[in-house]
């Protein structure tokens, strides 16, 4: 087997089994890290920032909510790990806008951490890290059962919303 074909293994196994939340908080514990390198030039000060932190917290726990309530709502799964059990394909609410609401939420939180920290490059790397890692082994395997239960009808909403915003 080449290198290639070990990290597509590799990663292929992993899909799926570390939760959402896990993959945030090890995506905040860098922005943490970072900020505590004290990048030069990378610090941010004062209220406007402590604000905007607080704002965007609390529009990602407000984004996260309204799609945890639509898959509530269409009575479907809203469990990470048993994507398989999805019973419908929701594109209403929230999901007109962004396909990935709860993500979507957990990235603005990772934002809002960040900038509370007061780090622009914690905010990259940090939040980068867990959209890069979210992406990949959670919205890409959902995507691909999606597709294998729902057909025509997912791709046509793929088609229509972003994975993000």
């Amino acid at each position: 087997m080449t290198d290639v074909g070990r990290q597509t293994a590799v990663m292929t196994k992993l899909e799926t089994r570390i939760p959402p939340p896990i993959l945030w908080a090890l995506g905040a514990l860098v922005t943490w890290v970072v900020d505590r390198l004290d990048i030069e030039g990378s610090a941010l000060d004062g209220r406007v920032w402590d604000g905007l932190a607080v704002l965007l917290a609390l529009m990602g726990l407000g984004v996260a909510v309204a799609g945890f309530v639509q898959f509530s709502r269409a009575n479907t799964t809203v469990d990470p790990h048993r994507i398989e059990d999805t019973s419908t394909l929701v594109v209403d609410g929230i999901y007109r806008f962004t396909r990935n609401p709860m993500y979507l939420g957990l990235a603005l939180l990772s934002i809002g951490w960040a900038l509370r920290l007061g780090t622009i490059a914690g905010m990259v790397i940090g939040t980068g890290a867990f959209v890069a890692a979210v992406t990949r082994l959670q919205i890409i395997p959902e995507e691909r059962v999606l597709d294998s239960k729902f057909g025509d009808d997912f791709r046509r909403y793929r088609s229509k919303v972003r994975r993000w915003i």
